[in-house]
């Protein structure tokens, strides 16, 4: 499996184009991979002119190279085994399993920092500040230019990749992190790195080794910026909502992507989690759901639906026009939308970490054991749901599309990761049936969005894993459902994201291109809609592997191509049915 390194010694100089068009120049010679892309003409300066205390040539760059290296992981650099060795965990995935001295520490309520901001021990945030001036200067010499020029990129983010995969990286608050950007005593460069490897590889890697290495020099610069903070003692929630957007990162499809090395990053944003979140945030509060088995169904006349207005504000112009986002509390309280990240970086992190769970099932894989993203053990507000609550419609919350989602994935978290017994089994299947409904309602009543069809989805595999036998009417559904959202997403069309900018999104089609096979081989009268449902996956998943090259993706898709033809032979051979 081929994997990537940083370079051992970034360049220093940036070319004269890229100095102007203020982007992150890669320094090769005598063209950089910006201007031979573009193909404009490379130059470089003989000597670099600088400002401040450091004009000595070369001295910005030693101090960049020591900036995260040099950070502590722990006094003996030992290892947390994650993974077992029949999964060839290798060197790649082994930076994203660096134990800090000691296991994290769970969050508890007498540790809690006052609100309306964290403020991490004395060493975490000597070396914040110390990193964030460093950062600073790698894009300007003028402190307020380098600010203006990373909230940029970091507005990138939303734009980009906030719809990338899958909403999950709905859970925060574009209010909140400008905040934090442009706060002297709130920065959290680890948060960052964190976009800036997921904007870098999606606008630079696309078919570029170069871009890619890039994203991920920064991705490790966010992991060793973590490490070291929880080193440090620091329990910023911050720190847990980076390591999520690592464990996003790594499902990006590219030359080094792993099975192994993205579920070790899963691990870690779990161990991140417990130790940095409280996870019974609203344990006192009279309308957190206490039973995941007893949850009430949508009322038609009743359903919550997205507010467009609502999510204006915390998404960009691609994310309204294809979905709608949970509304965030209205009210102007720092307070209450630090308390709503929360809740929903909990949430997502069941939702990859359940994602995660469904790939390790089918290839035969043992499930991870996760606590910090378990929603058993959570006692939380739904996403959105604040904010019915702040406009006295307490029912709403728990039947929005988006509490819809994540009760689903909490029903599998439930039925494929702990014992239970007959009578809950039964309470399950009535769930997953009654969110099923919800969601069909929903559709007929809302323009479709990414929520409703991953709630529906995660209510069927719920369905697949408690029942022995599958419900023909049941299967056919699933397969318009599917050729419905297909239909919407696998092909180009205006006001969706192409495919190709999707890349996370490559793991979906295979999955949905596998289930149709699948359910075909059970029953062949469902060939022709299968045969629907693997051209759009097809024509997705070719757009996907020509533009993002991962050895992995590649190798599965030509493994379902020969067992589709092989379903084919069959179906030709078969005799006639009565």
């Amino acid at each position: 499996m081929p994997t990537i390194s940083p370079p051992d010694k970034p360049a220093f100089i940036s070319c004269t184009a890229c100095r102007l068009r203020k982007v992150r120049c890669s320094g090769e010679r005598p063209a950089c991979a910006h201007c031979t892309k573009r193909g404009d003409e490379c130059s470089y300066d003989a000597t670099v002119r600088r400002r401040g205390p450091d004009k000595q040539q070369g001295a910005r760059i030693k101090h960049r190279q020591g900036r995260i290296s040099g950070l502590p992981v722990g006094p003996a650099g030992q290892l947390r085994k994650t993974m077992s060795e029949s999964e060839g965990c290798s060197a790649g995935c082994v930076a994203w399993v660096e134990v800090i001295n000691r296991p994290p520490v769970p969050y508890s309520a007498g540790d809690a920092a006052p609100y309306p901001m964290y403020s991490p021990p004395g060493h975490a945030a000597e070396a914040r500040e110390l990193v964030w001036t460093q950062l600073l200067e790698d894009f300007d010499p003028d402190p307020a230019i380098a600010v203006q020029l990373i909230a940029e990129r970091c507005a990138r983010f939303v734009d980009v990749s906030f719809d990338d995969a899958f909403g999950w990286h709905s859970f925060l608050s574009q209010t909140v992190f400008f905040h934090r950007l442009y706060s002297d005593d709130a920065r959290a460069p680890h948060l960052v790195f964190a976009f800036l490897a997921h904007v870098t590889f999606l606008d630079e890697g696309r078919g570029d080794i170069g871009g890619q290495t890039r994203a991920l020099q920064y991705a490790l610069d966010a992991h060793r910026m973590i490490a070291h903070q929880l080193v440090a003692g620091s329990k910023c929630p911050t720190l847990a909502q980076a390591a999520l957007l690592l464990a996003t990162f790594e499902a990006f499809p590219s030359v080094w992507y792993s099975m192994s090395r993205s579920a070790a990053a899963v691990i870690y944003a779990d161990d991140c989690i417990r130790a940095c979140l409280p996870l019974r945030l609203d344990a006192a509060h009279p309308h957190v759901a206490r039973d995941l088995l007893a949850l009430p169904p949508a009322r038609a006349a009743h359903f919550a639906r997205p507010d467009a207005s609502a999510s204006a504000s915390d998404g960009g112009p691609r994310v309204r026009a294809w979905s709608s986002n949970a509304a965030w509390p209205a009210a102007a309280n720092l307070t209450e939308l630090l308390k709503e990240e929360m809740r929903r970086t909990c949430w997502t992190a069941s939702q990859v970490a359940c994602t995660k769970s469904i790939w390790r099932k089918l290839g035969r894989k043992p499930m991870l054991r996760l606590a910090g993203t378990d929603p058993t053990k959570f006692a939380l507000l739904f996403p959105g749901e604040a904010a019915f609550l702040e406009r006295g419609e307490h029912e709403l919350g728990k039947v929005s599309v988006w509490a819809l989602c994540h009760r689903a994935v909490s029903l599998w978290h439930l039925v494929a990761s702990h014992p239970v017994s007959a009578a809950d089994r039964a309470r399950a299947l009535e769930q997953a049936r009654m969110i099923e409904a919800d969601v069909e309602e929903y559709a007929t009543q809302a323009k479709l969005s990414n929520y409703a069809w991953q709630a529906r989805e995660w209510a069927l595999a719920v369905r697949r894993h408690l029942m022995t036998g599958i419900d023909p009417t049941r299967v056919s559904h699933w397969y318009d459902w599917q050729l419905r959202i297909l239909s919407q997403i696998a092909i180009d069309q205006p006001g969706v994201p192409r495919a190709a900018e999707r890349p996370a999104y490559g793991w979906w089609y295979l999955l949905q291109a596998y289930s149709a096979v699948e359910f075909s081989q059970l029953d062949p009268a469902f060939a022709a809609k299968a045969e629907r449902v693997l051209d759009y996956s097809y024509h997705a998943l070719d757009s996907i592997v020509t533009a993002w090259p991962c050895p992995p993706l590649e190798q599965l898709v030509v493994n379902l191509r020969h067992r589709h033809l092989q379903f084919r032979q069959r179906l030709r051979s078969a005799p006639p049915r009565a």
